[in-house]
């Protein structure tokens, strides 16, 4: 499969070269507000946001742990950034909080979640509304939604 030339996927998406001492090689990443964050900072803003989450719901580490069916320390070690979740543990986590990747993510990389804070935060509110919906109602705001406006350029 040939699929797109290299540079082209680059220059479209708005990639950078990055050169991270925690990675072997070098990756491409989307700058935001004209830089980008390292995986040790992506990590400890994973780590962030899940402590705060944790704390909101008013979950001890050992409660929370136990959810997660791993000791106390264990889960100690993901928030202060010393282990990495791997995804798997991310969704368990998400599941165990009640809450959405993107209740975890977008501290770290609000760049995927909208283009700046206001439309990040009018997103999250669609969103929110639009979990409410049943099938019917996602799909008749599926219909409308094209006649509304065009996404801005």
């Amino acid at each position: 499969m040939a699929g797109p030339v290299f540079e082209n996927w680059v220059d479209t998406l708005g990639l950078m070269e990055v050169h991270d001492p925690a990675l072997e090689k070098p990756t491409y990443r989307k700058p935001q507000n004209g830089r980008v964050l390292l995986a040790e900072e992506l990590e400890t803003r994973i780590a962030e946001a899940l402590r705060v989450h944790r704390t909101n719901r008013r979950l001890s580490v050992q409660k929370f742990a136990k959810l997660l069916g791993i000791g106390s320390r264990t889960y100690a070690r993901y928030e202060t950034g010393q282990s990495k979740l791997t995804v798997s543990r991310l969704v368990h986590a998400c599941e165990a909080l009640g809450a959405h990747p993107e209740d975890l993510l977008e501290h770290a990389a609000p760049h995927l979640f909208g283009k700046d804070k206001e439309h990040t935060r009018l997103l999250r509110l669609t969103f929110n509304e639009l979990r409410k919906l049943d099938t019917r109602g996602l799909e008749v705001i599926r219909v409308v939604l094209p006649h509304l406006t065009t996404k801005e350029k």
